[in-house]
């Protein structure tokens, strides 16, 4: 079983792809990355749709690729306002739209954060180093790339996907 974690932002969405055995539940990070992307200078939320567009077919090519059972998605917080807000929940919906998989799971970010530390308000470096006990080479991985290259985002795509995995 495989399954993708995604971590959706329109600036860094990080994405983690996990091969399961389903009789060990031993598990393997098979993608690790980034999607970046820029603002394309159209402005407003004509801006928002055309990245997350480009946001959403990378994630189309990835499920393809690496051969994807289940998606689990980072929910909305809904404590928070702004524009950034509004911007997310467009991408949300467009991801929720594009995914052609059989099953898309949302999870709220206080339970990844909770499944991560045990405790539902931990720390982007918290969540990092969450990982090191259960997959050593991937936390090392994640060490050495910089943050601006999207380590945390990979991180948090990571728990994501793992908090699927344990729930299934």
């Amino acid at each position: 079983m495989k399954v993708m974690g995604i971590d959706q932002s329109l600036t860094s969405t990080g994405v983690c792809v996990l091969d399961v055995d389903l009789t060990s539940r031993d598990y393997t990070v098979v993608h690790a990355s980034c999607i970046h992307t820029a603002p394309t200078g159209l402005g407003g939320p004509q801006d928002t749709v055309n990245r997350a567009r480009q946001i959403a077919n990378a994630i189309d090519s990835i499920i393809l690729d690496k051969g994807v059972h289940y998606v689990a998605m980072e929910g909305l917080s809904y404590a928070s306002g702004g524009k950034a807000t509004r911007s997310l929940a467009m991408l949300f919906g467009i991801l929720l739209d594009r995914i052609k998989v059989p099953t898309v799971v949302v999870y709220t970010p206080s339970e990844i954060k909770k499944h991560a530390t045990g405790k539902g308000t931990a720390s982007k470096s918290e969540m990092l180093k969450a990982i090191e006990p259960i997959k050593p080479i991937y936390y090392q991985q994640l060490i050495e790339t910089p943050a601006s290259k999207g380590k945390f985002d990979m991180s948090d795509a990571f728990w994501i996907a793992h908090k699927h995995m344990e729930s299934h």
